[in-house]
C-alpha cells in the first residue's frame, strides 16, 4: 500500500468517485504508448519496492493467452478448466462474479491471472516436444501486436523498437 495518489486525466474523470481510492498500480497501463505505460507501471511499481531488480516490462493480450492454451492443453486453476475456447468466458466469470459488498474480494479479483499464467508457463516448460510451436506462436503475436515488450537496456530496446514489437506509437 502507498499513500493516495491523485490520478493522471483521464483517470481522474473516469474513476473518481466516493469509493475510488486513488491512483494505483493497477490503473498505470493507461497509456496507448507502451514504453510511457511501461514507465508509469514501474514508477507505480516502485512505490511498493524499490529493490526489485526490473529488466523490462511485457504486456499480453487474450489473443496471446488462447494461443498458448490452444498449444499446451488446458490448465485447471481455482476448480476452473481453462482451455482457448473458454479463457475469455472463464475469466470474466471469475472476475465479476464475486460479492461487490466484500472489499478484500474486490481488491483480490484479479487473483486468478497469477496462478493461471504460472500453470501455463509450467505446462509450457514440461512440454518440449511443443516448444518449437511456442517459439512460432510468440513471433506471430509480436508481430500481431499482441505482445508488447519494453526493456531498460538500450541496445536491447532499440531491436525491439526496429522490429515494431514495442507499442511505440509513431511520431506525428
Amino acid at each position: 500500500d502507498h499513500e493516495y495518489i491523485n490520478p493522471p486525466y483521464p483517470q481522474k474523470n473516469l474513476l473518481d468517485g466516493p469509493f475510488y481510492q486513488g491512483y494505483t498500480f493497477r490503473d498505470a497501463n493507461f497509456n496507448p504508448n507502451f514504453p510511457e505505460t511501461a514507465a508509469e507501471i514501474l514508477k507505480m511499481y516502485r512505490l511498493t519496492d524499490t529493490e526489485t531488480n526490473i529488466d523490462g516490462i511485457f504486456a499480453v493480450n487474450l489473443n496471446m493467452l488462447e494461443d498458448v492454451l490452444e498449444i499446451v492443453g488446458d490448465v485447471t486453476v481455482q476448480d476452473l478448466e481453462f482451455n482457448a475456447d473458454n479463457a475469455f468466458e472463464l475469466l470474466e466469470f471469475s472476475l465479476h462474479n464475486i460479492d461487490y459488498h466484500n472489499v478484500e474480494e474486490i481488491k483480490n479479483r484479479k487473483g486468478i491471472l497469477k496462478p493461471l499464467g504460472m500453470a501455463m508457463v509450467k505446462k509450457a516448460v514440461f512440454s518440449p516436444l511443443k516448444w518449437r510451436d511456442l517459439s512460432d506462436m510468440v513471433v506471430k503475436n509480436l508481430n500481431e501486436k499482441n505482445i508488447q515488450l519494453h526493456f531498460f537496456n538500450a541496445g536491447l530496446q532499440n531491436e525491439i523498437d526496429e522490429k515494431g514489437w514495442s507499442g511505440l506509437w509513431p511520431k506525428p
